[in-house]
């Protein structure tokens, strides 16, 4: 592969290219040997680029094909070492050991402007996220690495993958289309943001769409996008942006549709009075099922302050909310198992809610139950039943 990348940019200089270390060459000479493993995949992939294009992927191009989704390394420093979880990660620990001298992943020039403590988050300009832990792990530097896949793109290429069906797939667009305020919730690890993604991609061109995150994650292609991240304070304790702060910075840019990457604290507070306001919007949280993902959305707005009182948040969220898509990792395969519609009416403090989908033999399908809230269905000129009819 070409040593002079365009990954070779460091994060100061971004006209500074720097070629590939020397290490790397013992990576890519694994890369082309070592058929068992990696060698069949890049072999192939090589190939196929070099037939289409004349020459040879790029870095960035070839980690976005062949290196894990996610990786868990532990660096010690003082012995240059590297315990790995797997077989696997060999590889893995070659890239990141690459990257690192590098110097495209520069804690010690990073840290100043993104360490909170004793955490460092650092975005590479190659399609991954960095996360690394020191002091207050007991030995070690915990340096965590997440590639987000570019392959999936919409909703299509999720039905070919057997992640959802294709009745459950158009009820999905259709819900899009009609401005339906869609959460959706799932473990770690279960592909939320691919399906953001591609949820995103069924809206409409015209759309202006604000997208807030912590930090960059959501990739979609849409002609009218803001994108916004938070922003963590210095040494100093100065220049924090907080996620509240872009929720309700967002309102003043004429949205048509607002997300959030990932609602976790307080924050959902701002994002229930956007999509209160009539704005539609998605967000994605972590929940062991659609209906906790409700629970916890009601709870998470008690942390902005003593002045909030459930009673207004529970209402709140049976009205905003129109759908949950609740994901699950199944002996290593992402699916949707169950889509859930609010009927925007609480009974004892609890969410009356029915599931559209469910897993029937293993397959998403129609449960019988219909949406009880079809307004925006019918103003966009949709009907569900089409799709939910037996």
């Amino acid at each position: 592969m070409r040593d002079d990348v365009e990954m070779g940019q460091s994060q100061a200089n971004p006209g500074e290219h720097r070629p590939l270390p020397p290490e790397w060459r013992h990576v890519r000479e694994a890369i082309y040997a070592d058929a068992e493993t990696y060698g069949r995949n890049a072999a192939h992939f090589i190939k196929v680029y070099r037939r289409a294009s004349g020459e040879a992927p790029t870095f960035r191009e070839f980690f976005q094909e062949l290196v894990p989704e996610m990786a868990l390394l532990r660096f010690d420093p003082g012995h240059n070492s590297a315990r790995r979880n797997s077989v696997r990660q060999t590889f893995m620990r070659d890239i990141a050991f690459a990257l690192l001298r590098a110097g495209w992943i520069d804690f010690g020039r990073t840290n100043r402007s993104l360490q909170t403590g004793p955490r460092a988050k650092y975005m590479p300009p190659c399609g991954i996220h960095c996360n690394s832990a020191h002091f207050i792990t007991q030995r070690e530097w915990a340096v965590n690495i997440r590639k987000f896949t570019q392959r999936i793109h919409n909703l299509h290429e999720l039905v070919e993958l057997g992640s959802l069906t294709r009745r459950a797939a158009e009820y999905l667009r259709m819900s899009v289309l009609a401005g339906q305020n869609i959460l959706v919730s799932g473990a770690t690890q279960t592909g939320k943001t691919t399906m953001l993604n591609a949820l995103l991609s069924c809206a409409r061109p015209s759309e202006r769409v604000v997208t807030v995150e912590e930090t960059f994650e959501l990739d979609f292609a849409a002609p009218d996008r803001v994108a916004m991240q938070c922003r963590q304070p210095s040494l100093e304790g100065t220049g924090e942006i907080t996620l509240r702060r872009l929720i309700k910075e967002s309102l003043r840019m004429r949205p048509d549709r607002l997300v959030v990457g990932e609602v976790r604290e307080a924050e959902s507070l701002d994002l229930l009075i956007a999509l209160n306001s009539g704005l539609p919007g998605m967000s994605s949280i972590h929940a062991n099922s659609a209906r906790d993902a409700l629970s916890k959305l009601s709870t998470l707005p008690l942390l902005a302050g003593r002045n909030i009182d459930s009673g207004f948040v529970v209402p709140t969220v049976a009205g905003c909310i129109d759908l949950v898509v609740h994901l699950e990792l199944r002996k290593g395969h992402r699916r949707v198992v169950e889509l859930l519609a609010p009927s925007g009416n609480v009974t004892s403090g609890v969410i009356e809610a029915s599931a559209i989908f469910a897993l029937d033999g293993g397959q998403l399908e129609p449960t019988g139950s219909y949406p009880t809230r079809t307004v925006k269905f019918e103003a966009a000129g949709f009907d569900p039943a089409r799709v939910l009819a037996p």
